[in-house]
Parts: structure tokens; sequence; C-alpha cells
């Protein structure tokens, strides 16, 4: 039977080799973006899926409005919202702050066109920072 199938298709590739290859390219490139979307899909849903607690994490972005109509929405917040929410909502167990710094200055005296400075305070009033470059734009 699959002898058969196989006879058949080839006889049909000989005979119409043009609407042959059209029908192949354009199966070639829905395979394609349905493996393409499918790959963002994956990457984008395992967002923080590393951490045991990723159920619990959220992110806080900074949207910019202007006569009702959101013009923007940015990775990070203003600093005071950290502190604010986990004084006002009880659900807060801990938060991190990021503030992205144009031109940073490192000890080696070069400048950062895109750095992070990341600062996280623990429940003894430990205040722990650290610099990274690229995290977020």
């Amino acid at each position: 039977m699959i002898k058969n199938y196989l006879l058949i298709t080839l006889r049909n590739l000989r005979r119409n080799p043009f609407f042959s290859a059209i029908n192949i390219a354009g199966l070639a490139i829905g395979l394609s973006a349905c493996f393409l979307i499918w790959q963002y899909v994956r990457f984008e849903s395992s967002y923080d899926s590393f951490n045991k607690n990723a159920d619990r994490l959220y992110r806080v972005p900074l949207e910019i409005v202007k006569n009702s109509t959101k013009l923007r929405t940015i990775a990070s917040s203003n600093a005071a919202v950290a502190h604010a929410m986990k004084e006002e909502f009880p659900e807060v167990e801990d938060f991190c702050r990021l503030v992205k710094t144009s031109l940073f200055t490192s000890d080696l005296g070069h400048y950062y066109a895109n750095a992070l400075e990341f600062s996280s305070q623990d429940n003894k009033g430990k205040l722990t920072a650290f610099n990274e470059e690229n995290v977020f734009r």
C-alpha cells in the first residue's frame, strides 16, 4: 500500500514539476513558520521558570499615560513603589528594585551604555547591591 502511494507521488512529481515545487516550498515555509512561532511562545512562557517560586514572582512595570492613552511601558518603575507595596499589601513577601543607569562609570574607568544597578535588603536590614550589564532594555 505504501509502495503504491510512493509510486504515485513520484509520477506526479515528474509529470508536474512546477506545481510540485510550489507545493513543497509552501509546505516548507508553513512548517518553518509554525516551528518559529512555537519556539517564540515556548521562550516567552518559560520566563523565570528556573525559580522554584516562579508562580509567586511579579514585575511591576511603569506605564506612561497621556490623555487616557497608554504611550509606553517601561520595565522599571519608581523607587518608592516597592517600599509602598511592601507596607500596603501584606501579600508582598519581599521585593527587589532594578534601576537602569546610563553611562555608569566603573572602577576601570570605562562606561556601560546599558548597565543595571541591583539592590536588595534582607530582613535584618543588610543591603546587597551590584551592577550588571544588558539585563533589560
